[in-house]
């Protein structure tokens, strides 16, 4: 028989069961609906504070975060987006700051051309410049996923600004609290028609003069009184068409109304003017256009050419972190350098919210000093990877300063980089203001030595003046076994005469043309070269990891006769020496640090000249001879290539032409390298012998 009592108690604790899920359900469904809510609440809060340094510091917290929360062009060209494509961008971004400038008609000479066809050109530059700016906030829109700009200025173009159904498909879509679009008397009515900016809070406007745009604003149906949330008006007078005295009477009047009608609303009379960057002086102009050339770039140019037409896209691509140089400067402007591929990350001192008008950003170079040493960087070899820390460099005795010099060296550690250039100058203050920064800028060096990554900084050019009560930093004080000073040579190798011997160890090309009419000189561009150089040297030596580019034999042993050099090595601890299925150690780890390598792509297997009888039968050096990632073997190997005694030009442009010309660039400069610091440690051991006997 069947127990039908005990399927009705079985139906019922069923029912209890679901009725029981069903409630809990409801709980859940009830818990995120008051969690997105109370979310919700608490960042209108974090938005609504009295001002963007507030909201900025409720919102990302204190210290300020750095590039994925800001966005910043100097100058937005077609480019812009492939340049900062892998720039990580969170969907809520502080500030994004944007000059919009005359890019497409700066070819011609407008004045020299008939004004039907004057006209017609700067037409198709305003909407050339219009679908730029589009496409852009399309990209950030849609590509990075932006939702949220706090704070927006766009310094749009005086002639010929961008039209407000431009402006209204740039902002749509987005929620902005802070608005500077820099385009005389801009229409409020514009950006309200289509709800685009409900959630303002302070708003710039640029006033022409023109007594209507200031009784348009003040219109309570179209103009300020439209934006509900709107707490402070900023208005920025450009130009008068009216008497001084008939434009403050008519701006008064214009606030007297606005107070009537929205008496909660500050309305500032903003004069602070701003001048936006313009590209074309970006770059100094050289008084005369330097006619020598340089043997020692001539070198670089015919191995770079060699080197890179052995190698594929893939292969270059697949080395991209594996070599790092870290340049410590005031920022990079991307538009200017010739690839973006190989930029890693960076990072900036500035740790607070950003000025109005004035955002600091890794990727953005006031100077434009840090620029031109990325781009000397790159001249040497463009696929070396650059890691960008940016400090103040032109208040050279603050303690602020050389603590964020130092910070910098430690960001450059974190992130593994291989070499670091260092092509500014930090003075004392004579009342010992900055005395515990410097002490941390040492003690920073320091750390960056026992992990021996690779360290230039500039020699002070001021020829054999003295100043005992200026002295410069890093240059003085510093520990010259891990910080090497470098300085600048001319044209023919010579030492340049703003250049004190006894203040530099090498000496490298520092009066370069980087075009017909740009020179930059000085022992930074020196620097910047030297560490460029190094670089090359590594990224060389790390290329070697293919096993293609190892003999059977090699892999076959761990310990077996190299027939080009003569030397016995170990599979670990050479760079030429790893085995197929592992990682390569490009340094041996010091301290607490070993840079791992990945495998690379396959390369074609070469034929290598024989060195095997320079070492005539001597007794095999030690691994740590043959690694170029130590200030002892790297130095070691300048000191070997330097000029003479007298003049130590690191000359490494024999070594480039004869690599030129092998089957396997790369793999030939490594070796040669290697020959030249094995006879110099050689020479220097036999010497040590004989002042001991």
């Amino acid at each position: 028989m069947f127990n039908h009592t005990g399927d009705r108690q079985r139906q019922q604790a069923l029912r209890r069961a679901a009725s029981s899920t069903g409630h809990v359900r409801d709980e859940v469904q009830l818990s995120k609906v008051l969690a997105s809510e109370v979310s919700r609440r608490l960042l209108e809060l974090s938005l609504s504070q009295d001002n963007f340094a507030a909201s900025c510091d409720a919102l990302f917290g204190e210290p300020f975060p750095c590039s994925e929360l800001m966005f910043k062009s100097p100058m937005l060209t077609d480019k812009t987006t492939i340049i900062h494509a892998a720039l990580p961008l969170e969907p809520m971004l502080a500030c994004v700051e944007l000059v919009l400038g005359n890019d497409c008609t700066r070819t011609h000479d407008i004045t020299k051309m008939p004004q039907d066809a004057a006209e017609n050109l700067e037409q198709d530059a305003r909407r050339c410049r219009e679908h730029r700016v589009k496409s852009f906030f399309g990209w950030l829109r849609n590509a990075k996923k932006v939702r949220r700009i706090v704070k927006l200025v766009v310094n749009d173009n005086p002639w010929y600004p961008c039209g407000n159904n431009i402006i209204q498909s740039c902002l749509s879509g987005f929620d902005i609290r802070y608005l500077d679009w820099d385009k005389q008397d801009l229409s409020i009515y514009a950006l309200e028609q289509k709800g685009v900016s409900p959630n303002l809070q302070e708003l710039w406007l640029s006033w022409s003069g023109r007594d209507s745009a200031l009784f348009g604003w003040s219109n309570t149906e179209h103009g300020v009184g439209m934006l509900k949330k709107l707490r402070t008006l900023y208005v920025t007078p450009n130009s008068s068409w009216e008497h001084e005295e008939t434009d403050e009477a008519n701006f008064e009047l214009f606030r007297s109304i606005l107070r009537k009608h929205i008496p909660n609303l500050s309305v500032q009379d903003s004069t602070g003017s701003y001048t936006a960057l313009d590209d074309t002086e970006s770059r100094s102009e050289a008084q005369g256009a330097q006619k020598q050339g340089n043997d020692w770039l001539d070198a670089v140019a015919v191995f770079k050419k060699a080197l890179r037409n052995k190698l594929s896209l893939q292969q270059r691509k697949s080395m991209n972190g594996v070599v790092k140089v870290a340049i410590i400067d005031d920022g990079v402007d991307l538009e200017d350098l010739d690839t973006t591929d190989y930029i890693v990350g960076g990072w900036h001192a500035d740790r607070k919210a950003p000025d109005h008008r004035h955002m600091n950003a890794w990727y953005f170079s006031e100077e434009k000093h840090g620029t031109e040493m990325a781009r000397l960087v790159q001249r040497v070899w463009p696929y070396t990877s650059l890691y960008i820390a940016k400090i103040e460099t032109r208040r050279r005795v603050f303690q602020s300063v050389a603590e964020s010099a130092a910070a910098a060296i430690d960001k450059a550690i974190e992130n593994g980089a291989n070499v670091i250039s260092m092509s500014w100058t930090l003075y004392a203050s004579q009342l010992g203001d900055n005395n515990d920064g410097l002490s941390r800028l040492k003690k920073a060096i320091e750390r960056a030595g026992e992990r021996d990554i690779i360290m230039f900084c500039a020699s002070e050019d001021i020829g054999f003046i003295n100043n005992p009560y200026k002295r410069p930093y890093p240059a003085t004080d510093c520990d010259l076994r891990i910080m090497k000073r470098v300085g600048s040579a001319g044209a023919y190798g010579e030492r340049s005469d703003y250049v004190n011997p006894k203040e530099v160890d090498y000496l490298f090309p520092g009066e370069i043309a980087m075009s017909q009419k740009e020179i930059c000189s000085g022992s930074s561009a020196a620097t910047a070269l030297a560490a460029g150089l190094t670089a090359l040297i590594l990224w060389c030596a790390a290329l070697q990891t293919s096993p293609a580019t190892l003999t059977k034999a090699r892999l076959a042993n761990t310990k077996t006769k190299l027939v080009t050099t003569g030397y016995d090595l170990p599979l670990r601890g050479d760079p030429l020496n790893t085995g197929p299925n592992e990682s390569m150690t490009i340094a041996t780890p010091i301290s607490d640090r070993a840079m791992e390598l990945p495998v690379h792509p396959k390369r074609a297997d070469t034929k290598l000249t024989d060195y095997s009888w320079m070492t005539n039968g001597n007794p095999q050096p030690e691994p740590e001879d043959l690694n170029f990632q130590s200030h002892q073997r790297m130095c070691g190997l300048f000191d070997a290539l330097r000029s003479s005694k007298e003049n130590p030009l690191v000359n490494i442009s024999p070594l480039l032409r004869k690599a030129a010309t092998s089957e396997d660039p790369a793999l030939e400069l490594v070796m040669l390298c290697k020959v030249k610091a094995h006879e110099f440690f050689e020479k220097g051991t036999m010497a040590n012998t004989m002042r001991r006997r």
